[in-house]
């Protein structure tokens, strides 16, 4: 199955940024019965905001036959009844997270929503491009801001009730992430440079004999390096591995073992004098934090590992409301629209075989359920969508993919 909020979901939002995910449903009213889905500590869930939801979702997987959605709903798990709970829950912890927010005095306020949504519309020529962006992502500007309000009350809400200690990942957490990328950063090189601007070779040419001549590496960097931010520290920019070069950079201190020093390295960025301060290779076994360098463990525990144990302990927290409310889930009307006798079209599939076309949609289906099941369980729990993400990719994009680690990296190897 696939998960609820990111699949179903027409927004994603983190406080630091926006996306639209392509829902081209917009807003069927066909088929609405009225009437009250849920209700949570006594405020009520529409029914319709369920259909339209579901409706909305059929749309964007374009799968508006009869036939079609039930294969759709067999592939990913779901009947009409499980589908429909579990956008339920979706709305149950939303409307769980707005009232504990009130308890506890937190509050989005719209000029915050506001700032959030002119960033966005600022990445189009004209309102009109803006209209249609949303348009085509099955939203209209009222909608999308009330998507952008719920994870930016999540994430204060979870500043609010966690306390810090249950929010740091404890050692044994971290050491099986280092464990689990160790292998893929063997051999990474930790450096220092020099940088001088482009059109100042003659300096650069100087300072290189200096170093050959036996000068002090981290003295002639504070004293000429035009990248203040690593000169400060010696010109050392950290591990390779951890840290994102420009090209050059990275092709230079590929040739260097440790204590080398290369020669003039130009970038778009200056010209660099490079040198290679040590090289870890990674342990056949890990079995203790201090079996790795201090920055892969400071990496890790900020960048995945934190995040890990404070989206853990707010959905223990979500859960815990849940079991303390009033929740009530009113039967299925059945009259929705989404509503489908599945053993008509999925038995008979079975026994007389799809035509290639009905295989391929349900190798689609099942794909794209597979590849997200294991969202699916956090994401009923209350997952937030300010979480979590080090991105899929290779370990070197992965441990420095944040815009943190690529800014801080940036600083130090692009002067």
């Amino acid at each position: 199955m696939f998960a609820i909020k990111e699949k179903l979901g027409p927004l994603c939002v983190t406080a630091a940024a926006a996306c639209v995910l392509a829902l081209a449903g917009c807003g069927n009213s066909d088929g609405l019965t009225g009437g009250v889905a849920a209700t949570v500590n006594g405020t009520d869930i529409a029914e319709d905001k369920v259909t339209t939801y579901i409706e909305d979702l059929r749309s964007s997987q374009n799968v508006t036959s009869e036939k079609d959605w039930a294969n759709w709903l067999s592939s990913s798990g779901y009947t009409p009844e499980s589908l429909r709970q579990a956008v339920i829950d979706m709305y149950v912890t939303q409307e769980l997270e707005k009232q504990a927010a009130a308890e506890a005095n937190v509050e989005v306020t719209d000029e915050e929503v506001d700032a959030v949504v002119e960033s966005m519309r600022s990445n189009y020529d004209t309102d009109e491009a803006w209209q249609e962006a949303l348009s085509s992502a099955g939203l209209t500007e009222e909608s999308y801001r009330e998507n952008v309000y719920q994870p930016m009350l999540e994430e204060k809400l979870i500043d609010a009730v966690l306390d810090e200690k249950d929010t740091k990942a404890d050692d044994e957490t971290v050491l099986s992430y280092v464990q689990m990328y160790a292998s893929a950063l063997d051999g990474m090189k930790r450096s220092s440079h020099i940088l001088f601007a482009a059109d100042d070779e003659k300096t650069a040419k100087d300072v290189l004999e200096q170093l050959n001549n036996g000068a002090d590496f981290a003295e002639m960097a504070k004293k000429y390096s035009t990248d203040k931010g690593s000169a400060e520290n010696g010109g050392d920019v950290g591990w390779s591995g951890l840290n994102s070069f420009v090209d050059a950079y990275t092709d230079a201190l590929d040739k260097l073992e440790k204590d080398q020093t290369s020669d003039l390295v130009t970038s778009e960025y200056g010209i660099h004098i490079i040198r290679c301060t040590d090289v870890w290779n990674a342990p056949k076994e890990i079995k203790k934090l201090s079996d790795v360098p201090d920055e892969l463990i400071d990496v890790v525990r900020t960048q995945m590992a934190d995040p890990s144990a404070k989206q853990s302990a707010y959905n223990d927290y979500i859960e815990g409301l849940r079991d303390k409310a009033d929740i009530h889930v009113n039967d299925m009307p059945a009259g929705v629209p989404y509503n489908v006798d599945m053993d008509k079209y999925v038995s008979s599939s079975t026994e007389e075989g799809e035509d290639d076309s009905d295989d391929a949609d349900a190798d689609e289906a099942d794909a794209d359920a597979d590849a997200a099941e294991g969202d699916a369980e956090a994401t009923d729990e209350g997952d937030a969508d300010a979480e979590a993400e080090v991105e899929d990719g290779d370990v070197e994009v992965e441990v420095e993919g944040d815009d943190a680690a690529d800014d801080a990296s940036s600083s130090s190897s692009e002067g």
